[in-house]
């Protein structure tokens, strides 16, 4: 239990460095320290694109290289991003009014996303534009 606190506190400690510092911190900096948050975050030093699952938080799905949430708005941020990038006709559009509805109500419901988590692990593990979609998200 202390193990996980204290991961959990160098996670947040990391990502607060990050935010503060994103600047600062390019190419070799910037991969070390969020490769360093991985360790904490998922036992590795992947990043994972592809993950996605509702942990029962309050917050809905939680996805993604930084547990972007459609119940806080950060998940759509990547999908409008994502969007942008393919023209507005991806797998995600179907899903559009919905996530735009929660992510403006910061609901934790996920009814009507059924297929959400299956297309945001497809496009995650090879779509390099949805990839490039969280990377821009999570850098700003």
């Amino acid at each position: 239990m202390f193990q996980a606190r204290r991961g959990m506190l160098f996670a947040a400690g990391v990502a607060a460095i990050l935010a503060t510092a994103n600047a600062a911190l390019c190419g070799c900096s910037k991969d070390i320290a969020l490769r360093l948050t991985n360790i904490y975050e998922n036992g590795d030093t992947d990043f994972h694109y592809d993950y996605c699952e509702n942990i029962e938080d309050g917050r809905g799905f939680t996805a993604g290289i930084a547990g972007f949430c459609t119940g806080t708005a950060d998940a759509w941020v990547v999908i409008e991003e994502y969007h942008k990038l393919t023209g507005g006709n991806d797998d995600f559009s179907p899903m559009d009014d919905v996530l735009a509805k929660y992510a403006e109500s910061g609901s934790d419901s996920v009814s009507g996303l059924e297929d959400y988590c299956s297309v945001w692990k497809k496009l995650g593990e090879s779509d390099v534009k949805f990839q490039q979609a969280q990377d821009t998200v999570r850098d700003e």
